[in-house]
């Protein structure tokens, strides 16, 4: 098949195709509190069914994983209203729980009760107390679901689960299989901060820097794979005039501030954005060990105050176009600590 190159880029990159002329299916619409966008490039017969089921399987999954929506497994997880769960919900409960012990916590679906709690106190304009505090991070941690079969359960009542940090990749993964059954050759999904690719396509992300300027850190070609960035430029808790990172640690309950932002590329869009949100938190060096693990694959950008530093796999698909920052390997780092 003839391999074409495909220059995009997402709203936390921005998107847009390198070619008007080139035709594809799109469907733009709202999900997740997300607007997202699903475009096919190349299908088996008709390109707009693929497409139509992409949209149908992410607004079903968001009724499923859903924190807030009354009618969704989270909520009623959360609110012990019923102890059946659909597959769907127990597939990413199982998948969270095992990213949280991959990560060492740093990444932990059961954060829901520290991200209320900022929530509540950017609402009233003031910085949560110890006490409160306390209160949200005993409600935390992954070791407190217990999942037999498909019997899941917590030992702590007041533990609640938020997917906010994996959700869209778990979804973009179910919409690419969706829609590939379905007839999609080629094809990509956009959830703002995420973008999956699939098919034997280039495809060229431009990352933006993580700051006001919408000025480019570079280029990143992707072949069906998933990228998923974090950062402390696009959202904040805004309290008293002060702006705090939304991406939280599981551990302290405080915002977290070591990176300003984390892309990583995986093959699958869940473990991307899971992965993105817990390097964040971890800071560089932890990442550098999960990364010589291999318990994981994957690869990823940090970017600090002066400087970007990419693992070797990444460094192989990246093209930087940016003097703000200077660019190193993960191995030229590690040879300096």
């Amino acid at each position: 098949m003839k391999r074409a190159l495909l220059v995009i880029f997402l709203f936390l990159f921005v998107f847009s195709s390198c070619s008007s002329k080139e035709s594809f299916q799109s469907r733009q619409f709202y999900v997740m509190d997300t607007l997202a966008e699903v475009r096919i490039y190349e299908a088996e017969g008709d390109s707009e069914k693929p497409a139509v089921i992409g949209k149908q399987t992410a607004e079903h999954l968001e009724t499923v994983i859903s924190a807030t929506r009354e009618e969704s497994d989270t909520y009623a997880f959360n609110h012990a209203l019923r102890t059946s769960f659909s597959q769907d919900f127990l597939e990413l409960l199982r998948l969270s729980v095992s990213l949280s012990e991959l990560t060492g916590g740093c990444f932990d679906a059961t954060s829901g009760s520290l991200i209320a709690l900022w929530k509540s106190c950017e609402e009233d304009k003031k910085l949560p107390t110890d006490s409160q505090m306390k209160t949200a991070l005993d409600a935390v941690g992954y070791q407190k679901i217990k999942l037999d079969g498909d019997n899941v359960s917590k030992t702590e009542p007041s533990l609640m689960l938020d997917f906010g940090a994996v959700g869209k990749g778990y979804v973009a993964d179910k919409m690419a299989y969706a829609m590939k059954e379905n007839g999609a050759v080629c094809g990509m999904i956009s959830f703002i901060s995420s973008v999956t690719v699939f098919g034997e396509r280039e495809f060229k992300i431009g990352i933006r820097q993580p700051d006001t300027s919408g000025n480019l850190c570079g280029y990143i070609t992707l072949c069906d794979e998933s990228l998923s960035v974090s950062g402390d430029y696009e959202r904040f808790y805004d309290i008293d005039g002060v702006k705090y990172p939304h991406i939280l640690d599981p551990k302290t309950g405080k915002p977290s501030s070591l990176l300003h932002s984390v892309v990583v590329v995986a093959d699958s869009g869940a473990i991307a954005d899971a992965l993105s949100t817990a390097i964040f938190v971890m800071g560089i060096d932890e990442a550098a060990m999960l990364y010589q693990s291999g318990l994981l694959d994957f690869e990823f950008l940090a970017i600090t105050d002066e400087e970007m530093i990419a693992s070797d796999g990444f460094l192989k698909q990246f093209e930087s176009r940016t003097d703000s920052y200077s660019l190193r390997s993960l191995s030229e780092y590690i040879s300096e600590r």
